[in-house]
């Protein structure tokens, strides 16, 4: 028949076959590239070897299968499952593996099979207690609940893990919690916290970071933080910072910080900032803040620092208590700084003006006069001092004398003026009068009041000398006598003043 119609071939084939000419049948089945009845005329004929070569070149799934079976009836259970899986007919292939106890075709098979003879296929598996491959395989065919169940019976953590990494929110919630707690059971609370902080667990997962002692990393932080959408507010706030201060107790400010920044806690944010010790990071976080407490708290922990040394420092301390509105904090450091312009450098007139600017800042307060009162007075003693020394510096001498007297004998010495600057004073008026037995005395009583003046600088070497010079009196013992050490009261200092007098006399 001369045709290309495959419909009319294969009619002509079937016509042909059945007068029992099955070569010429075959030949014409080739024509219509009828792969079936080409196997199934081979199969017929006993010539299985061409049959495999015809199914395997077609990959005709029909062709597949009836190879398949035609080896099932002759006793052939590999071949068969071979061809049934090639004819994607994965039932009749774990059929024939569970009924012959091919256990590794079955593994075979049933990794290619669909999810139903996946189950079969892990149900022989478990009925011969092999329990790895029945979870994989219950795991692969979605049957979830069935693979934990049986991970946990058999003990399977790995599995487990690999079920559980896949596992999400909207995952069952009993699933997800029986996995944690198998994984709290066997010590493995890392394990139990990635699973209930990739499902969204969140409370459950920090209570366990935190009754576990399970290290928070920077990245596991990430994952314990729930988004905007999973959560109202109030419940995002409330988990963001019982995670910041989790994280605080395991010393990891800087991302506690950042949650608290998150859960808008910025009080919190800043005590944590601040247990870092990171001033470039506090000044900024202060710096962006906008809020009163903040700027309070960096200034106090930056005056802890060597501002006296980092006009930086010094500036925002300055800065942070003044947004801050903090203007009693404020003038507190204004005199702390006047106190040490006055003990490092001797320089009344920077102290003066520091002492000014806290005057200005209580002026700013509702209820501080009785403090800028007190102020008030101490601003007159630094200027009663600078008046002094700008008196000294005109030679007016005898009136330096009689200031410097009347200071020490009518007041009580009060920060930031020091009486051992007016006896240092006293000592070089007396000096320039040429009264060196006054001088030496005056000496001696600044000796008295700082062992250590020589030291400290309070009077100049050459004008002692000059006084030990006039006063007969050897420069080297007194020297020496003023680089002390000072001391506290103890019973040696009585030998002190024994030594002093026999210096000084």
């Amino acid at each position: 028949m001369n045709t290309t119609d495959t419909g009319l071939l294969k009619w002509w084939g079937q016509y042909i076959e059945s007068t029992g000419d099955m070569e010429s049948a075959f030949k014409i089945y080739q024509k219509a590239d009828d792969w079936f009845s080409q196997v199934r005329i081979l199969c017929f004929l006993g010539q299985l070897s061409r049959a495999e070569s015809t199914a395997r070149h077609s990959g005709d799934q029909a062709a597949c299968y009836h190879l398949a079976r035609h080896y099932e009836n002759i006793g052939r259970p590999q071949e068969a499952i071979q061809f049934y899986t090639r004819a994607q007919t994965y039932g009749n292939a774990v059929r024939i593996c569970r009924e012959n106890d091919l256990r590794e075709d079955l593994w075979t098979v049933a990794n290619a099979a669909r999810g139903r003879d996946k189950a079969a296929a892990a149900s022989y598996f478990e009925e011969c207690g092999e329990f790895k491959r029945a979870v994989e395989l219950y795991h692969r065919a979605g049957m979830l609940h069935k693979a934990v169940e049986m991970a946990f019976a058999s003990q399977q953590p790995e599995t487990l893990q690999v079920i559980a990494s896949e596992l999400d929110a909207s995952s069952d919630q009993e699933l997800v919690s029986r996995c944690a707690d198998f994984f709290l059971s066997i010590e493995q609370a890392q394990k139990a916290v990635q699973l209930l902080a990739n499902t969204r667990q969140f409370q459950r997962a920090l209570e366990i970071c935190r009754d576990r002692g399970v290290p928070v990393t920077e990245t596991f932080a990430e994952l314990l933080t729930p988004g905007k959408d999973e959560a109202d507010d109030e419940t995002r706030g409330q988990i963001l910072i019982t995670l910041g201060e989790l994280l605080q107790e395991q010393g990891d400010y800087h991302t506690a910080t950042k949650k608290f920044t998150q859960a808008g806690d910025k009080i919190k944010a800043m005590k944590s900032l601040l247990k870092s010790g990171d001033t470039e990071k506090i000044i900024f976080f202060a710096s962006m803040s906008r809020q009163k407490e903040v700027y309070i708290m960096a200034a106090n922990y930056l005056q802890a620092l060597n501002w006296q040394s980092d006009a930086k420092v010094l500036k925002n301390i300055v800065t942070f208590y003044s947004k801050g509105q903090a203007f009693d904090l404020l003038a507190n450091f204004y005199v702390t700084c006047a106190q040490v312009e006055i003990d490092e450098y001797r320089d009344y007139e920077k102290a003066l003006k520091a002492l000014l600017e806290a005057n200005r800042c209580l002026a700013k307060l509702p209820n501080a006069k009785r403090s800028a009162d007190q102020l008030e007075l101490t601003i007159g003693e630094c200027r009663r001092v600078l008046e002094l020394q700008e008196s000294m510096s005109r030679g007016e001498n005898q009136a330096v004398i009689a200031g410097c007297r009347n200071i020490l004998a009518h007041t009580v010495e009060k920060p930031p003026v020091r009486h051992v600057d007016i006896l240092a004073l006293l000592v070089e008026a007396f000096a320039a009068s040429r009264l060196f037995p006054e001088a030496l005395n005056a000496l001696k009583d600044l000796a008295n009041r700082a062992p250590d003046w020589a030291s400290r600088g309070l009077v100049e070497k050459s004008l002692i000398e000059r006084i030990c010079s006039e006063c007969g009196v050897p420069f080297e013992s007194v020297w020496s006598s003023g680089r002390q050490r000072k001391q506290t009261a103890t019973p040696d200092n009585d030998n002190d003043e024994e030594i002093q007098e026999m210096v000084f006399n």
